[in-house]
C-alpha cells in the first residue's frame, strides 16, 4: 500500500480522478471474470440458481475490494473523509466542501515517508563510504583536499552571466517536471538584461561556486527587512531565492560550501534568519535543506479553479 500512495503522489493523481480510476478498472477487471465464473459454473451445474448464486458472490468480492480501496485511498484533502458512491457527480466534499481534486489527505505522509528513506539512504552510504579500507580513504581524503583547494565561492560578477544562464535553465527543467503547470520548458527565469541589473543591485547577493575558473553552482539572495509595522519583530533576513549546483558536480558538497557560504555572509550583514521557498515535489531540495538545520515556517496553498 505505501508503494502504491507514493506511486499516486509521485504521478499527480486526486482524489477525484483516482476514485474514478478505480471504479472504470472495476468495470474494466470486473466484468471479464464475472463472464468467466458464469461460464465455469455454466459448465459443471445445469441449475440456474446455483450459477447465479456463483456469480453475484463474485460481484460482491468485486465491489466490496474496489469499495475498500476508495476508502483507504479516496480521502478528502480537507476532512479526509473517504469518497462514497454519492460523490460521483461531486467536485466537492460532501462533508466539509473541500474540492476533490487536489492533494491526497495523506499526501504529506508519503511525501515525510519518503524524505526520511532519502535521508537513510544518504545516511547508509556515507557509513559505507567510511568502512572502506585505510588506501581508499586516504585516496579519498587526498581528491576531497584537492577539491575544496580548487573550489571558490565568491559574489558573482558580469563575467559569470553565461554560466549563470547555463545553470538557470537547469534548474528551470528540473521546475518544469516537478509543477508542469507552472513553469514552462526551454526558458531562463532571468535574462542577460535582468541578471546585470540583479548584479548591480546592492540589495540583492549572487554567489557563485567556481572551479577552474568555471562557475558551477550559484545562490540568488536577497538582503530584506521585516516591515516597520507594530504587530511584528524588527529584524534582517537573507532570503534565498534559487540554489542550483551543475548536475555534473552534484552529490559533491558543492551545495553546503554554497550554504554555508551564505549564511557566513547573512550573519556578516547582521541578519537573524535565512528563509526560502520549496516546492512541492523536490524532495532532494527538501531533504538537503533540513540537513543544512533549516525547519519548515509556512506552507503555501493553492486550488484549483
Amino acid at each position: 500500500m505505501k508503494k502504491l500512495k507514493r506511486y499516486l503522489v509521485l504521478n499527480n493523481y486526486t482524489p477525484l480522478g483516482l476514485y474514478f480510476s478505480l471504479h472504470i478498472l472495476e468495470l474494466i477487471i470486473g466484468a471479464p471474470i464475472v463472464f468467466l465464473v458464469y461460464l465455469i459454473m455454466g459448465h459443471f451445474y445445469d441449475d440456474l440458481l446455483t450459477i447465479s448464486l456463483a456469480v453475484l458472490v463474485v460481484i460482491v468480492l468485486i465491489v466490496v475490494f474496489t469499495e475498500c480501496l476508495v476508502y483507504s485511498l479516496c480521502r478528502c484533502p480537507g476532512c479526509g473523509r473517504g469518497l462514497r458512491i454519492e460523490s460521483i457527480f461531486q467536485t466537492h466534499c460532501m462533508y466539509c466542501g473541500e474540492d476533490l481534486d487536489g492533494e491526497f489527505h495523506w499526501q504529506s505522509e508519503v511525501m515525510a515517508e519518503q524524505i526520511r528513506e532519502d535521508a537513510e539512504k544518504e545516511e547508509q552510504k556515507e557509513v559505507n563510504i567510511s568502512l572502506n579500507t585505510d588506501t581508499r580513504i586516504n585516496e579519498s581524503i587526498t581528491e576531497k583536499v584537492s577539491e575544496d583547494i580548487n573550489l571558490v565561492v565568491r559574489r558573482a560578477t558580469a563575467k559569470d552571466i553565461p554560466f549563470l544562464l547555463a545553470l538557470l535553465s537547469q534548474v528551470l527543467e528540473v521546475h518544469a517536471r516537478i509543477k508542469p503547470d507552472y513553469f514552462v520548458s526551454g526558458h531562463t527565469k532571468y535574462s542577460s538584461t535582468e541578471l546585470e541589473d540583479i548584479l548591480d543591485d546592492d540589495s540583492k547577493r549572487v554567489y557563485v561556486a567556481e572551479k577552474n575558473e568555471a562557475v558551477i553552482g550559484y545562490a540568488f539572495c536577497e538582503f530584506k527587512k521585516m516591515p516597520d509595522k507594530p504587530f511584528v519583530q524588527q529584524f534582517k533576513y537573507m532570503y534565498i531565492d534559487d540554489i542550483c549546483v551543475d548536475k555534473n558536480f552534484r552529490g559533491k558538497d558543492v551545495a553546503q560550501k554554497i550554504f554555508e557560504h551564505v549564511k557566513e555572509e547573512a550573519r556578516a550583514l547582521g541578519c537573524r534568519d535565512i528563509t526560502l521557498n520549496v516546492w512541492t515535489g523536490n524532495q532532494r531540495a527538501f531533504a538537503f535543506y533540513q540537513k543544512m538545520g533549516m525547519k519548515p515556517q509556512k506552507t503555501t496553498m493553492e486550488m484549483k479553479i
